[in-house]
């Protein structure tokens, strides 16, 4: 159903399809960090996702970008 939550298979097979050598964020986090979390890391970040599904907010740092013209 689409209202339903992610399962942490659908959030490990995001993670593992994901560019490897795709640049990070401000926040300094590559997908490669995030393929070497520890199984109890992994179940909050998915619970963080479903948080934000289910809410519809985004934590207030998400919401910060830098956009520079080309």
């Amino acid at each position: 159903m689409l209202d339903d939550g992610f399962n942490l298979s659908e959030l490990r097979r995001a993670i593992r399809e994901t560019k490897k050598h795709s640049a990070p964020g401000d926040d300094r986090i590559c997908y490669e960090m995030l393929q070497h979390l520890s199984k109890r890391s992994t179940e909050l970040l998915l619970d963080l996702y479903n948080r934000v599904w289910t809410e519809g907010t985004f934590p207030s740092a998400w919401r910060h970008y830098n956009y520079t013209r080309p």
